[in-house]
Protein backbone atom coordinates (compact mmCIF):
# COMPACT_ATOMS: atom_id res chain seq x y z
CA UNK A 1 0.00 0.00 0.00
CA UNK A 2 2.76 2.80 0.88
CA UNK A 3 4.13 1.90 -2.64
CA UNK A 4 1.07 2.89 -3.93
CA UNK A 5 0.97 6.71 -5.75
CA UNK A 6 -0.23 8.65 -8.49
CA UNK A 7 2.92 8.47 -10.14
CA UNK A 8 2.46 4.79 -10.64
CA UNK A 9 0.85 2.12 -12.67
CA UNK A 10 -1.48 -0.70 -12.33
CA UNK A 11 1.64 -2.86 -13.78
CA UNK A 12 3.99 -1.51 -11.15
CA UNK A 13 1.93 -2.51 -8.05
CA UNK A 14 1.19 -5.77 -9.78
CA UNK A 15 5.43 -6.23 -10.17
CA UNK A 16 5.75 -4.97 -6.58
CA UNK A 17 3.34 -7.40 -5.03
CA UNK A 18 4.75 -10.46 -7.64
CA UNK A 19 8.50 -9.41 -5.81
CA UNK A 20 7.04 -8.96 -2.45
CA UNK A 21 5.67 -12.17 -2.58
CA UNK A 22 8.53 -14.15 -3.90
CA UNK A 23 10.78 -12.37 -1.62
CA UNK A 24 8.74 -14.12 1.25
CA UNK A 25 8.42 -17.56 0.09
CA UNK A 26 6.16 -17.99 -3.03
CA UNK A 27 7.06 -20.21 -5.39
CA UNK A 28 4.31 -17.98 -7.77
CA UNK A 29 1.21 -15.91 -8.24
CA UNK A 30 -1.28 -18.02 -7.31
CA UNK A 31 -3.84 -16.81 -10.15
CA UNK A 32 -3.28 -13.47 -12.36
CA UNK A 33 -3.68 -11.02 -10.14
CA UNK A 34 -6.95 -8.27 -10.53
CA UNK A 35 -4.51 -4.65 -10.20
CA UNK A 36 -7.48 -2.03 -10.54
CA UNK A 37 -7.60 1.12 -10.16
CA UNK A 38 -10.33 3.91 -10.33
CA UNK A 39 -13.22 2.33 -12.72
CA UNK A 40 -11.63 -0.82 -13.46
CA UNK A 41 -12.42 -1.87 -10.31
CA UNK A 42 -15.88 -2.04 -11.39
CA UNK A 43 -14.92 -4.80 -14.30
CA UNK A 44 -15.10 -8.32 -12.90
CA UNK A 45 -12.09 -10.24 -12.93
CA UNK A 46 -10.50 -6.95 -14.61
CA UNK A 47 -6.51 -8.31 -15.36
CA UNK A 48 -5.02 -5.89 -17.85
CA UNK A 49 -3.21 -4.08 -15.04
CA UNK A 50 -1.83 -1.65 -17.52
CA UNK A 51 -3.33 1.61 -16.58
CA UNK A 52 -1.81 4.58 -15.00
CA UNK A 53 -3.08 5.56 -11.49
CA UNK A 54 -4.65 8.79 -10.61
CA UNK A 55 -4.69 10.63 -7.19
CA UNK A 56 -8.09 10.39 -6.06
CA UNK A 57 -8.73 6.88 -6.86
CA UNK A 58 -8.92 3.74 -5.15
CA UNK A 59 -6.97 0.71 -5.98
CA UNK A 60 -8.55 -2.83 -5.87
CA UNK A 61 -6.08 -5.38 -5.82
CA UNK A 62 -6.95 -9.16 -5.87
CA UNK A 63 -4.00 -10.57 -5.76
CA UNK A 64 -1.87 -14.07 -3.74
CA UNK A 65 1.01 -15.96 -3.78
CA UNK A 66 1.70 -19.67 -4.52
CA UNK A 67 3.57 -21.88 -1.93
CA UNK A 68 3.70 -26.02 -2.13
CA UNK A 69 0.12 -25.70 -3.62
CA UNK A 70 -1.38 -23.61 -1.13
CA UNK A 71 -2.92 -20.81 -2.79
CA UNK A 72 -3.23 -17.62 -0.69
CA UNK A 73 -5.63 -15.08 -1.63
CA UNK A 74 -6.13 -11.21 -0.30
CA UNK A 75 -8.61 -8.95 -1.67
CA UNK A 76 -7.91 -5.36 -0.51
CA UNK A 77 -9.18 -1.71 -2.07
CA UNK A 78 -7.00 1.66 -0.79
CA UNK A 79 -7.18 5.03 -1.95
CA UNK A 80 -3.86 5.70 -3.91
CA UNK A 81 -2.61 8.86 -2.43
CA UNK A 82 -2.97 7.06 1.40
CA UNK A 83 -6.39 8.93 2.32
CA UNK A 84 -9.55 8.63 1.53
CA UNK A 85 -12.50 11.23 0.30
CA UNK A 86 -15.54 10.91 2.87
CA UNK A 87 -17.49 9.39 0.08
CA UNK A 88 -14.77 6.65 -0.43
CA UNK A 89 -14.47 6.03 3.56
CA UNK A 90 -18.32 6.16 3.64
CA UNK A 91 -18.46 3.24 0.62
CA UNK A 92 -15.86 1.34 2.42
CA UNK A 93 -17.44 1.16 5.67
CA UNK A 94 -20.75 0.37 4.20
CA UNK A 95 -18.51 -2.43 2.71
CA UNK A 96 -17.02 -3.47 6.13
CA UNK A 97 -20.01 -3.40 8.13
CA UNK A 98 -21.95 -6.01 5.62
CA UNK A 99 -18.50 -8.00 5.81
CA UNK A 100 -18.42 -8.26 9.52
CA UNK A 101 -22.22 -9.37 9.42
CA UNK A 102 -21.42 -12.16 7.27
CA UNK A 103 -18.48 -12.86 9.81
CA UNK A 104 -20.73 -12.82 12.38
CA UNK A 105 -23.39 -15.28 11.20
CA UNK A 106 -21.09 -17.87 10.22
CA UNK A 107 -19.75 -18.11 13.69
CA UNK A 108 -23.36 -18.10 15.51
CA UNK A 109 -24.64 -21.71 16.19
CA UNK A 110 -26.99 -21.18 13.09
CA UNK A 111 -27.46 -23.57 10.18
CA UNK A 112 -23.68 -23.47 9.64
CA UNK A 113 -22.85 -25.06 5.79
CA UNK A 114 -27.15 -24.56 4.56
CA UNK A 115 -26.40 -20.71 4.96
CA UNK A 116 -26.61 -18.34 2.27
CA UNK A 117 -24.31 -15.91 3.01
CA UNK A 118 -25.79 -13.38 0.05
CA UNK A 119 -29.07 -13.97 1.44
CA UNK A 120 -28.37 -13.01 5.22
CA UNK A 121 -25.90 -9.84 3.99
CA UNK A 122 -28.41 -8.26 1.19
CA UNK A 123 -31.02 -7.05 3.22
CA UNK A 124 -29.06 -5.83 5.50
CA UNK A 125 -27.27 -3.30 2.76
CA UNK A 126 -29.82 -0.89 2.33
CA UNK A 127 -29.84 -0.25 5.89
CA UNK A 128 -25.94 0.10 5.95
CA UNK A 129 -26.67 2.45 3.02
CA UNK A 130 -29.09 4.88 4.36
CA UNK A 131 -26.97 5.74 7.51
CA UNK A 132 -24.37 7.32 5.30
CA UNK A 133 -24.39 10.56 3.13
CA UNK A 134 -23.31 8.96 0.10
CA UNK A 135 -26.08 7.38 -0.17
CA UNK A 136 -29.85 8.61 -0.83
CA UNK A 137 -33.12 6.46 0.01
CA UNK A 138 -34.02 7.18 -3.69
CA UNK A 139 -30.78 5.54 -4.99
CA UNK A 140 -31.08 2.28 -3.41
CA UNK A 141 -33.57 -0.24 -4.62
CA UNK A 142 -34.69 -3.17 -2.87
Amino acid sequence: MRFTNGQRGENQIYAKFDYECRMRGSQMMAYVPVVAGGSNALTMHYVNNDQPLHDGDLLLMDAGGELNGYASDITRTWPVNGKFTPAQKDLYEIVLNANKECIKASDSDGPGDEMNHNQMTCPHMPSFCYSYSCVRRSKVSH
